[in-house]
């Protein structure tokens, strides 16, 4: 059984005080600092709804037009998204073709600039990703000890 991937901790937790949910039925971020939208215990307005209990289409929109945003539409728009930056980074690598003799401690090497600078973006690239996963790995192993806690309290 997989443990919810969008389990989120408040700045309670994070600062080691009383924890409290940042998610689940009535909770919004609205209000908070990034968020968009009025500050909580403020009502904002019901959309207008059409005579038939649908929501009202946008103004200056054709009925039924609406296309939905997929999965699938997603991972491409981020497929084209990579191939613009390969092609960016392939065109400052051929640019900078001249060596560069790089120290690192006791390390020297001479290799050219470009892949010099490439090599230090994805070292740097792997190390953001480490932490995340292991971020990931503790807001996982947090939701699965709520959810056990929620099930011993309901049971």
């Amino acid at each position: 059984m997989a443990a919810p991937d969008d389990a989120q901790q408040g700045p309670a937790e994070a600062g080691g005080g009383a924890p409290f949910p940042v998610s689940g039925p009535g909770w919004s971020p609205e209000g908070l600092p990034g968020s968009s939208g009025p500050p909580a215990g403020r009502a904002e307005e019901p959309p207008a709804e059409a005579p038939s209990g649908q929501a009202a289409e946008p103004e200056g929109a054709t009925p039924g037009t609406e296309v939905p945003i997929t999965k699938t539409a997603t991972t491409w728009a981020v497929v084209a998204g990579a191939l613009v930056v390969l092609v960016v980074v392939l065109v400052f690598i051929l640019q900078n073709l001249h060596d560069a003799t790089t120290q690192f401690f006791s390390a020297k090497w001479t290799i050219p600039l470009g892949v010099d600078l490439l090599l230090a973006a994805v070292l740097g690239g792997l190390v953001v990703a480490l932490v995340g996963t292991l971020r990931i790995l503790q807001l996982r192993r947090l939701a699965r000890r709520r959810g056990r806690l929620h099930a011993r309290h309901h049971h």
